[in-house]
């Protein structure tokens, strides 16, 4: 018997892709004439018959394939070609339920072959027809010769065309419950499972989709329907999301079944008649649960398990899932309506950290703590949790507010909320259905941030650009397995910098960051930024009558730019595979006239040499790696005579740090014997300010060295003489004096305020 027999001639418009089709059809099979037939308002059949290749043996286990199958080349008249042909055997008595690779269908409709895994659309896009019809005989052949299945070791599941809906769940959780007998009344093989409704309040008609997770017992299942039934009283009427219950059944004496089932069920009475196959009285189950009202005359969620003799292709478990949802109506007497609509739903795995590593193939799992949830730092934070990282810390005391909206991560419904706490229940709900304690929000400054809540974390990045947050990172003291880093996005959004300290905090964040101004003198970049940041008004942006903010002008995309290239190094250097013990200045720069281009640069720093004062005034001196061993040959150099010059770099009040990054030698004019070094100032200030104009007015002179070739490890008479001459000079600017002695084997810093 064919399915064609029922089919009418077809006697409307062909579109001429469709014909030019036809044609090659008449081609490939040299057929002279076809028929077109009318299969309804929207498609059209072509019958063929298609030769396979049968083998000398007859078919594997008997699989009722023939010579010669006829079929059906259905074609959609206004959608092809963007959507594909499908093949319908004309036979229907075509064994079904004895192969893979099928669409499913019902039971008065015609075998669909699934020909290629994934997007058919997207295959045949790149296509001909003469592809399309190759991939048909190889379909039958492969069902002849039982190759169908090309993951040998694996189980195929049923392919679904046509559905309504989705049930989202997690496949590792629906077969824990089923593994550990997670039931829902003793000795029967359903559970039932909290579960939330996903309704478009503007699309009543419409199916809903499902999220189902943890399963929930009968001794407990009152309160949870009260709550439920609580939560849904209290929702608006346009709440799109609804507590619900949904089933979990499966065969309880875990019975093996090798068939699929490719016609499923369009109402109740198919559907009692499709789990009574598999030993499940589903009318006994929904019964008994709709007379104890758990659950309600709606749509109601069904999960079917089937034991498959192989684990599932893509899953670690033997187990399908076939999910049905059943508009309960009842008749008079209390019973289930046959008539009832009963739909089909496809399943997807709600978003983990299992998937997110999957998809993005990452393995995201050092633990961070952010400071700092604006702009910049909000899309870090995001490109991590997208990534599938567990341990996340946000630390902000600020709230968002509706300026925010034009670069951040949040949306208008975040708006007056506390930033940490947003964007953590942002990531809350992303991964709902994996409840997770390690997501925190800080919603306090970060100088009362406790030391309990900071060693959580191995990884901790400020994206403030803080002056005070710069400063208490300076001052505060963290474990050594702790990394520090430190980003920023300078220059109207051209440049972005990253900071990693070095381990063991050195170098640490502020010998990094006055780094780059130093760099400004041969980094084309940087020094843009300097000159620009140097002459520049801040931005006032008003944010509401009587209020304004200092606010750097950037468009979203750059602020992205520099949040994604920051994301991948800090992940790429978790483990400081690069770095190993050093520290990273890292700069990004986007060139965004005419035609974006990018740039990086980056510099691996070795430790500063770190010097305390010898006068115990609390300051502190800091070397860029390689300055002390060019001072200590300076005084090898020139001994028996002293020898001298000024300090390049910058100084810190609030931390009570100076910076080095190079040395000035002794101008021309200079004097010196083997007692005595009386630096001289020729070409000095020209060459100083040279340097401050270059750096944006930072980088500059911040004190003197000279040598003791005598080893006399102290100042000499001569020296205090002149700190007290440089103190009443420095007091003006203000500056702290220091006087740097350079002996033949070490360096001796004497500072004064």
């Amino acid at each position: 018997m064919l399915f064609s027999n029922r089919l009418v001639q077809y006697n409307g418009i062909i579109p001429l892709q469709i014909k030019d089709a036809i044609a090659e059809i008449k081609q490939y099979y040299n057929i002279c004439k076809l028929k077109v037939l009318a299969i309804d308002d929207q498609f059209i059949g072509i019958p063929v018959v298609v030769e396979v290749s049968i083998p000398t043996m007859g078919t594997i286990a008997e699989i009722d394939i023939r010579p010669k199958e006829p079929i059906i080349i259905r074609f959609n008249l206004k959608l092809y070609p963007e959507y594909a042909p499908l093949v319908l055997s004309d036979r229907l008595d075509f064994p079904k339920n004895k192969l893979s690779h099928l669409y499913a269908s019902h039971k008065e409709d015609p075998a669909k072959l699934c020909l290629v895994r994934g997007n058919v659309n997207e295959w045949f896009a790149g296509k001909r027809i003469e592809n399309f019809l190759d991939a048909t005989t190889e379909w039958f052949y492969k069902a002849a010769n039982g190759k169908l299945n090309d993951d040998g070791d694996e189980f195929d599941p049923l392919r679904l065309d046509s559905y309504t809906g989705y049930h989202s769940y997690r496949y590792n959780r629906m077969k824990g419950i089923i593994e550990d007998n997670v039931s829902f009344l003793p000795g029967h093989s359903f559970a039932c499972l909290i579960s939330m409704r996903y309704a478009n309040s503007d699309q009543i008609e419409k199916l809903p989709n499902f999220k189902s997770e943890m399963p929930v017992q009968a001794a407990s299942i009152d309160l949870v329907l009260q709550a439920i039934k609580k939560a849904e009283s209290s929702l608006p009427p346009e709440s799109k999301v609804i507590p619900d219950i949904a089933i979990l059944v499966w065969q309880g004496e875990h019975k093996i079944f090798e068939n699929y089932e490719t016609e499923l069920p369009r109402n109740y009475r198919s559907l009692k008649n499709y789990f009574h196959q598999y030993s499940i009285e589903i009318d006994t189950i929904l019964q008994t649960l709709k007379q104890h009202k758990y659950v309600f005359d709606k749509h109601t969620p069904i999960i079917h398990a089937i034991k498959r003799p192989k684990k599932m292709i893509g899953f670690d478990g033997p187990y399908e899932f076939i999910n049905f949802v059943v508009k309960i109506t009842t008749q008079k007497k209390g019973k289930i309506d046959d008539s009832c609509k009963v739909w089909n739903q496809d399943h997807i795995e709600p978003f983990s950290s299992d998937l997110a590593q999957i998809l993005t193939n990452e393995d995201r799992n050092s633990s961070t703590l952010f400071i700092g949830a604006g702009s910049l730092g909000s899309k870090i934070i995001m490109h991590d949790a997208r990534s599938g990282k567990s341990t996340i810390g946000i630390c902000d005391d600020d709230n968002f507010l509706q300026h925010n909206l034009a670069r951040h991560t949040l949306y208008a419904d975040s708006v007056g909320r506390n930033k940490a706490n947003a964007i953590i229940e942002e990531i809350k709900q992303m991964y709902e259905t994996e409840p997770r304690k390690t997501l925190n929000a800080y919603p306090v400054s970060v100088s009362l941030l406790s030391d309990q809540k900071i060693i959580l974390y191995n990884w901790i990045l400020d994206s403030t650009a803080s002056l005070n947050v710069q400063n208490w990172f300076v001052l505060k003291s963290f474990p050594a397995e702790i990394n520090v880093a430190r980003c920023e996005v300078v220059d109207k959004g051209n440049v972005g910098l990253l900071y990693i300290e070095g381990r063991n905090r050195n170098p640490r964040i502020d010998d990094l960051i006055n780094l780059a101004y130093y760099r400004a003198l041969n980094n084309r970049s940087l020094a843009k930024w300097r000159h620009t940041d140097a002459t520049k008004e801040p931005d006032t942006l008003n944010i509401g009558l009587g209020c304004s903010s200092i606010s750097t002008v950037v468009s979203d995309d750059s602020i992205s730019q520099h949040a994604a290239i920051f994301s991948r190094l800090l992940h790429n250097e978790k483990d400081r595979a690069t770095l190993k013990e050093n520290g990273l200045l890292f700069i990004h720069s986007i060139n965004t006239i005419g035609i974006p281009e990018t740039n990086t640069k980056f510099e691996v720093v070795p430790v500063f040499d770190v010097y305390p004062c010898r006068e115990g005034s609390g300051w502190e001196l800091r070397l860029i790696n390689g300055l002390r061993q060019r001072l200590l040959k300076q005084c090898k150099k020139h001994k028996p005579n002293e020898t001298g010059g000024i300090l390049i770099g910058i100084c810190n009040y609030k931390t009570k740090t100076i910076h080095v990054f190079d040395t000035i030698q002794a101008p021309s004019d200079s004097k010196s014997c083997a007692t005595s070094f009386i630096r001289g100032i020729a070409g000095l200030p020209q060459k100083v300010d040279q340097i401050k104009d270059s750096t944006g007015g930072l980088i500059g002179y911040v004190g003197e060295w000279h040598t003791h070739p005598t080893q006399l490890e102290a100042l000499s008479e001569r020296d205090k003489q002149t700190v007290e001459e440089l103190r009443s000079i420095n007091q003006k600017v203000p500056l702290p004096t220091l006087s740097l002695i350079v002996t033949n084997t070490d360096l001796l810093p004497f500072i004064f305020n």
